[in-house]
């Protein structure tokens, strides 16, 4: 089981498109790198809300692409919702 703590506007590859986590839904697709470093499609099977103090978050900023995997989930970066061609 992956866990993944981010905030709402940070965007995951879900169903075909980059995704602000705030739009996911149980039952999504997510596409991940396991440990033998195979890229595989999974489902979200719980969302939890999480509600603290202010934190500092950081946003990486990766050279052509801008995607990268987060505890192995693949993300982007920018605020586009497509896929990068």
């Amino acid at each position: 089981k992956r866990s993944l703590k981010v905030t709402a506007e940070h965007r995951l590859f879900s169903n075909g498109l980059y995704k602000r986590v705030f739009d996911l839904k149980i039952g999504d697709s997510l596409t991940v790198l396991t440990k033998h470093k195979n890229i595989e499609q999974t489902f979200i099977t719980s969302i939890k809300k999480i509600r603290k103090k202010a934190r500092m978050v950081y946003n990486l900023e990766i050279e052509q692409e801008h995607n990268y995997f987060a505890q192995g989930i693949l993300v982007h970066n920018l605020k586009e919702t497509t896929v990068s061609e």
